[in-house]
């Protein structure tokens, strides 16, 4: 019974971009609603389904960490921005 994913399997998905991982679970989860699935390609499938959401929310909980460094690195800037410190120092002319 096909039911886990294989090793390969994992590595197949786990080179595919966030667009291609959308893409292949939108595939998944309609070929489940559509039926016609055997249990064990339905399980399978199952599987497959939540592997790939598992990595887009990986995909974009890494972004989400990303622009909220980012933001914090501009706020600390904007704080600082127009200060003695930044205009080349205290009693410059």
């Amino acid at each position: 019974m096909k039911e886990e994913l294989t090793e390969e399997e994992k590595e197949v998905i786990d080179s595919l971009n966030y667009e291609e991982t959308r893409d292949e679970l939108e595939r998944v989860v309609s070929a489940l609603q559509t039926g016609g699935l055997s249990l064990e390609e339905s399980v399978h499938a199952w599987e497959k389904g939540e592997y790939l959401a598992r990595r887009a929310e990986g995909m974009l909980e890494k972004v989400k960490e990303k622009i909220e460094e980012v933001q914090k690195e501009q706020q600390a800037a904007g704080q600082s921005a127009g200060t003695q410190l930044n205009l080349g120092g205290a009693g410059q002319s």
